[in-house]
């Protein structure tokens, strides 16, 4: 049997995600009527939105056979993303947010195998600056823009 792995991956997250967050605001919040909501009526509407997508992705990917159910596994990018978000959450406050989100975003665009390190290095570079900007200038999070890791 062959199925878009992806729509099938895709959708089994929404719906278990609406069973999860859908269960939850259904046993503790109030739903309200329609003239006047509860704070469980968004909710509830949104995993009913969420569940609609999910099942039409999971019925379109099997009746969408492009690949193999349960092909290859990107391996490469799984460690590479992985060990850019460790590095992120273990070392922000040592390094500063702008050497933390350079090396994050270089480890993470070489999860890619078409990308060249001149081409990460310049993401990572746009992106630690457009970060600096709009985290620690703009919403002045009280965050390092350059760590004391190592001390300077």
């Amino acid at each position: 049997m062959t199925v878009n792995s992806k729509n099938l991956g895709a959708g089994l997250t929404f719906l278990s995600v609406t069973a999860i967050y859908g269960g939850t605001a259904l046993q503790s919040l109030p739903m309200g009527s329609l003239t006047s909501m509860g704070p469980g009526f968004f909710p509830a509407a949104l995993c009913v939105i969420l569940a609609g997508l999910g099942t039409i992705l999971v019925v379109t990917s099997i009746f969408e056979a492009r690949q193999p159910a349960f092909g290859s596994f990107a391996w490469r990018a799984l460690f590479t993303i992985s060990a850019g978000v460790l590095f992120f959450g273990t070392f922000i406050r040592e390094t500063g947010l702008a050497l933390a989100v350079f090396v994050t975003a270089f480890v993470v665009s070489l999860a890619a195998a078409e990308t060249r390190p001149p081409a990460a290095a310049a993401i990572a570079l746009a992106l630690s600056a457009f970060c600096v900007v709009v985290f620690i200038y703009g919403l002045r999070l009280p965050l390092p823009v350059i760590g004391s890791w190592p001390d300077w």
